[in-house]
């Protein structure tokens, strides 16, 4: 009988091969999918008809042979993640990133260029709301320092959708005012756009965190990496840690999820001490 069983009721995917393959993704992308086993089947049970397929081992000779097991892999990574984001999704955080900038701003006497990297960035909101904040905090001091930021993440389809920076207007309720004012251009459609002041300065890029030390990215002086260590094993994120640090610059600040980094300390990362926030400031060594 197939793994994926033509019945009246619901269709039966067996155990097994949905671990098989969950298995072969963690392999060959890095991540843990910690989806709920039965959304998963759901998922993938709607994957299996889209492409016309049988069975469950019918899709799992699609991933491994051919052209477009490439772009299935991606697809899949696309429909198995949570690529749960919002604006200023941890306040706190951001209020450190504003405050580290505008300390930083008045002890430099010039500051040719800044640079800040949101890391998983999903749909956009994290880079977005990451620009708001330098954009506001180089208006504060009277700075004319120029800046710019990228977001990556291993999604295609959130790549996509981050690019447009076009969001329904419902989701802007988790923007400060100050921020509202100036970041964000509203629609009579019910949409709403992130002003072109904060969109000219930002780019997207597919990148997976398993091969972050061959990104083509200089230093940042803030690298924000929120809920996206979750999905990779303990060592795995250590030495993810490693990279993003190796990519901050000397006086820079990253910011990572609360607990992500799982007892991480290095020469030159000195901790801040926040309240429910797991950040470090790079020193020179």
């Amino acid at each position: 009988m197939n793994a994926l069983t033509q019945q009246a009721g619901p269709a039966i995917l067996d155990e097994a091969t949905v671990s098989a393959l969950l298995q072969s993704l963690r392999e060959r992308v890095g991540i843990t999918i910690e989806t709920p086993r039965w959304l998963i089947k759901e998922y993938l049970q709607e994957r299996i008809v889209d492409l016309g397929l049988g069975s469950l081992e019918d899709y799992m000779a699609y991933l491994n042979a051919g052209l477009e097991s490439r772009a299935e892999w991606l697809a899949l990574v696309d429909l198995l993640t949570v690529k749960e984001t919002r604006f200023f999704r941890q306040p706190e955080a951001f209020a450190l990133v504003h405050d580290h900038l505008a300390s930083a701003m008045a002890e430099a006497k010039t500051w040719p260029e800044l640079a800040v990297w949101s890391v998983g960035c999903s749909t956009g909101e994290e880079l977005y709301s990451l620009g708001m904040v330098v954009d506001k905090a180089l208006r504060d001091a009277g700075s004319d320092t120029n800046w710019h930021g990228i977001g990556t993440d291993v999604s295609f389809g959130a790549i996509a959708r981050a690019r447009s920076g076009i969001y329904p207007a419902r989701n802007l309720v988790n923007i400060p005012l100050p921020y509202r004012h100036t970041g964000i251009e509203p629609s009579s459609d019910g949409q709403a756009q992130v002003a072109e002041a904060i969109r000219s300065r930002v780019n997207f890029f597919h990148s997976n965190l398993m091969h972050v030390s061959s990104a083509p990215f200089a230093k940042f002086d803030v690298v924000f990496c929120q809920n996206v260590l979750i999905y990779f094993d303990r060592d795995t994120r250590l030495q993810i840690i490693d990279e993003l640090f190796a990519r901050t610059r000397n006086a820079g600040l990253m910011v990572l999820g609360a607990g992500e980094d799982i007892g991480w300390h290095r020469p030159g990362a000195a901790r801040v001490s926040q309240r429910g926030i797991t950040a470090f400031k790079k020193t020179e060594v």
